[in-house]
C-alpha cells in the first residue's frame, strides 16, 4: 500500500490540463502517474528515485523492450504507472520529438485504457 504524507496543494486550470502543487504520489489512488526516465532504466537521482521505490518492476520495464520516444507501463493496484522513454542513456539531455512521440504513445495507451487522469511532474 502506497502511503504518503498530504501536503498542502494549490491549483489552478489552464485548457485541459489541471496545475497542481503538492505531493505527487498522494494522486495516486485516483490517477495515474507518470514521468520521464531513460532506456537503461536506472532512475537513480530525483523524483525517479521515488518511482523506484514504490512501484518497482525494473525487470518488468526492461522487459517491454521499448526504446526512446515510447511510453512503457506498469499497473500497480490498479492504476497505471508511466514512463515516458525521452532518452538513451541516463547521461544524456532527453530531446522535445522523444517527448512528443512519448506523450503521444502514453496517450494511445490512455485512450485504450480509458485512462482520462494522469498526473505528472
Amino acid at each position: 500500500m502506497l502511503q504518503r504524507k498530504n501536503q498542502r496543494s494549490s491549483e489552478s486550470t489552464v485548457g485541459m490540463l489541471h496545475h497542481i502543487t503538492g505531493d505527487l504520489f498522494s494522486c495516486f489512488n485516483e490517477h495515474a502517474l507518470a514521468h520521464c526516465v531513460s532506456v537503461d532504466f536506472r532512475m537513480g537521482a530525483g523524483i525517479a528515485v521515488f518511482f523506484k521505490s514504490l512501484f518497482g518492476g525494473v525487470a518488468e520495464l526492461k522487459n517491454q523492450k521499448k526504446h526512446s520516444g515510447q511510453c512503457v507501463v506498469l499497473k500497480r493496484e490498479g492504476y497505471f504507472v508511466y514512463y515516458l522513454i525521452t532518452k538513451d542513456k541516463v547521461g544524456h539531455k532527453p530531446t522535445y520529438i522523444n517527448l512528443k512521440l512519448s506523450l503521444e504513445d502514453r496517450k494511445a495507451h490512455c485512450v485504450a485504457n480509458n485512462v482520462t487522469r494522469v498526473s505528472m511532474p
